[in-house]
């Protein structure tokens, strides 16, 4: 089930209630400049040790930079996916530093030096500070003003990619920083690029997905990438807008902005024409029926899966709903839709459809994912309304972290356990027990799933992998 993000009016729509600030997005670092000054190292507390509950690994795409400082053979890079630590006489990233490592994000956005050479960065909220001995980092708050203008020419490139930062050696090399191709060497008029290529394709994760041992990984504006055998790579999908990616036994689906699509190898891709939409938010696959569900704007879909292609089920304005956002189907087949405008729906029939909204006396009629239960209940996943449930009872304690919901979902070890990802951050939940996840790269989750590796969370900074 995807974690849609997206509204009809697609990435503008979308940045009105995604709970990254466009701030970053929209502004370059403010230390654009040949040198930042060094800093004196704040009185701060001692960074207390990593969370024993924490992630086991970080993963990010650090393409896009935003400050460079240097000192010595040590380069830091201050970039969306944390900070990096080369060492420029090997003309090599030697450390990534994430939430492991005592951040509170992932997205930075500058960085100087103590004046021990130890690296300070900034985040829109904390200025942090490395601590020598351990490598981790202690946190404060900070109110800073604006951030400053760009310095540089905002028409220099480097293959294409705007320059956002700059750093020159004693030696006289010099060092960029790009907007989406990582750090380059300039030496003798000779440019060389030191940011490996071999990354997460972006670090807004909207959905994911295991098929033949692989693990594909959705991106909002970054693609379908994948990861096996310990490699990142990307697809040949990596320009579209993706919402979803499911697995069924014969082929993988990708839920995209123009259009559905199908692979039978996780190499290849094709256009399921029988979906005539262009623009595609959602899947849902029964595997007892072989049945895939999927959601465009105003439309469900219902393709039955297998050798034979039969010709598609459509409902146009199923309940009266003009914006579908998420579907999900029941263990006895039972289909839920969540919509903007008519809350959840649930299928009673052919083209008849039950709501759950405000006018039937739920607190909100804007549904952001639905859960199915069973035939009769379902969890309502709500914008600024947090959970609530249709046909049944919470668990006792259920509380969201956060009532902005972004996700719904079930772990597939222990049917009992739920989770649930917000703009505040994600929770699982058990009977009479909720655990909040601990260490993740960005408080907005838009994807939980259980796989033969572990429990992986996507967000929008990054994605983390838990045991």
């Amino acid at each position: 089930m995807s974690r849609l993000v997206l509204f009809t009016a697609l990435a503008l729509a979308h940045a009105q209630w995604s709970c990254s600030s466009s701030l970053p997005t929209l502004l370059v670092s403010s230390n654009h400049r040949t040198n930042a000054p060094l800093e004196a190292a704040d009185a701060i507390e001692l960074p207390g040790p990593a969370p024993t509950d924490g992630p086991i690994a970080i993963y990010s795409n650090t393409t896009h930079v935003e400050a460079l400082a240097g000192r010595g053979q040590a380069l830091w890079v201050a970039t969306r996916g944390g900070l990096e630590e080369y060492d420029i006489a090997r003309h090599a990233r030697v450390a990534t530093y994430t939430t492991l490592a005592g951040l509170p994000t992932l997205a930075l956005e500058s960085v100087t030096l103590t004046a021990d050479g130890l690296p300070v960065v900034t985040t829109t909220r904390q200025r942090c500070t490395m601590y020598g001995p351990t490598r981790r980092f202690a946190c404060v708050n900070h109110s800073s003003a604006m951030p400053r203008l760009p310095t540089s020419n905002a028409t220099e490139q480097i293959e294409g990619s705007a320059v956002t930062a700059r750093y020159q050696s004693p030696d006289g090399r010099e060092w960029f920083g790009t907007a989406g191709l990582g750090v380059w060497e300039r030496k003798a008029n000779q440019l060389r690029r030191l940011t490996p290529t071999q990354q997460l394709v972006g670090n807004h994760i909207v959905a994911i997905a295991e098929w033949k041992q692989t693990v594909y990984l959705a991106n909002f504006d970054g693609g379908l990438g994948r990861l096996g055998r310990g490699q990142f790579a990307e697809t040949v999908l990596d320009s579209h807008m993706l919402n979803d990616v499911i697995a069924t036994p014969n082929a993988l689906y990708v839920a995209a902005s123009d259009g559905l699509y199908e692979s039978l190898d996780g190499e290849h891709f094709r256009r399921e024409t029988r979906l005539t939409e262009p623009f595609v938010s959602d899947l849902a696959y029964d595997p007892q029926r072989h049945v895939l569900y999927a959601t465009a704007t105003n439309s469900l879909w219902e393709l039955r899966l297998g050798t034979a292609k039969q010709p598609p089920q459509s409902t146009y304005l199923p309940g009266g709903s003009h914006s579908l956002q998420a579907v999900d189907v029941s263990a006895d087949g039972t289909v839920y839709l969540a919509t903007e405008d008519r809350g959840v729906l649930r299928r009673d029939g052919k083209h008849r459809f039950a709501s759950f909204d405000r006018l039937t006396g739920y607190p909100s009629s804007w549904a952001t994912d639905v859960l199915a239960i069973d035939n009769g209940s379902a969890l309502f996943g709500s914008l600024n309304q947090g959970v609530f449930a249709i046909g049944s009872s919470l668990p006792n304690g259920f509380t969201a972290p956060n009532p902005w919901v972004l996700f719904l979902g079930r772990d597939t070890l222990d049917p009992a356990r739920l989770f649930i990802g917000t703009q505040g951050g994600a929770s699982l939940i058990s009977p009479n027990h909720r655990s909040d996840l601990q260490g993740l790269p960005n408080p907005c989750v838009h994807a939980i799933t259980r796989l033969s590796s572990g429990l992986w969370v996507g967000t929008e900074g990054g994605l983390a992998q838990y045991r």
